[in-house]
């Protein structure tokens, strides 16, 4: 499963105390706990919270891509051809 005709894209923002790095690869990993097929990821805005002067967490707003599985609406037409279907 890799060959995917169709893509779509979330927006997310991933927070780090540690680095823009971390930030995204939070923002990563949250998202592939729910969605499967990630493909990519593309950072749109890195930014940070300021306290006492000092950089305290960073953050990453960022678009995962991913691969839409198209076995499941296959399989769904299927099923709805079946149940249409003259007895």
């Amino acid at each position: 499963m890799g060959d995917f005709k169709v893509a779509s894209i979330i927006e997310l923002i991933g927070e780090s105390t540690e680095s823009w790095e971390d930030a995204v690869n939070q923002a990563v990993e949250a998202a592939s706990k729910t969605v499967q097929h990630i493909t990519g990821v593309e950072v749109l805005n890195l930014t940070a919270v300021v306290e006492n002067g000092r950089v305290s967490r960073y953050k990453a707003d960022v678009h995962v891509a991913f691969g839409v599985d198209d076995s499941l609406r296959l399989h769904k037409a299927r099923d709805m051809a079946a149940e249409t279907a003259p007895v």
